[in-house]
């Protein structure tokens, strides 16, 4: 999928400040721009196994990124915030039955952030996970999901973000989808 292109009005606003650098001076930024952080947004993509597919934001990535597994590398030991938004929106025939309907019944929606590393033998193991219900009665709606949270991760364990198929389908990509659904993380303090 791609993005339509952006205006040179777009692209003045949609300028790039990481979350570390926000309500800094210009000598504080300077120092941080030398520390691993990273900022994607959605790509509209899913693989088999559930893993939400990403782009780069312009050029503001200061660690690895796998497209193929739609992983993160951890580049050094250390204390990093990971913020993660997921934007969803209602759909046709969202797979309620009339019955669910009737009885007022809930869809899921969820997302987790989750770590592939050597401690535990490259097995997925989720760090931050969200859960949210939609009424299957209540036409049209919208959600907006935010998690974050700061975690010590090793150098070398990678970061993915996992959805259900179902909710997968959920997904808002209309608009602007990159001011919707995106995901970053950054070195908050490293660990010698």
């Amino acid at each position: 999928m791609s993005f339509p292109k952006a205006s040179p009005a777009e692209e003045l606003s949609d300028q790039f400040v990481p979350m570390a650098q926000r309500d800094m001076g210009p000598a504080e930024t300077t120092k941080t721009n030398s520390k691993p952080y990273a900022d994607l947004q959605v790509s509209g993509s899913l693989n088999e196994e559930g893993i939400l597919g990403w782009t780069q934001k312009r050029g503001k990535l200061r660690m690895d990124y796998n497209s193929s597994e739609g992983s993160l590398l951890i580049p050094e030991n250390g204390f990093y915030v990971i913020y993660l938004q997921v934007s969803y929106r209602s759909i046709e025939n969202m797979d309620c039955s009339s019955k669910q309907q009737q009885m007022g019944s809930s869809k899921f929606l969820s997302h987790e952030i989750r770590t592939l590393s050597k401690k535990y033998s490259f097995h997925p193991q989720p760090i931050i996970a969200a859960l949210e219900t939609v009424s299957c009665k209540e036409e049209p709606w919208w959600k907006t999901m935010h998690s974050n949270a700061r975690v010590y991760l090793d150098k070398g364990e990678k970061l993915q973000v996992k959805l259900s198929p179902k909710t997968f389908k959920l997904l808002d990509m209309g608009g602007k989808p990159w001011t919707k659904t995106f995901w970053g993380v950054y070195l908050d303090s490293n660990v010698n």
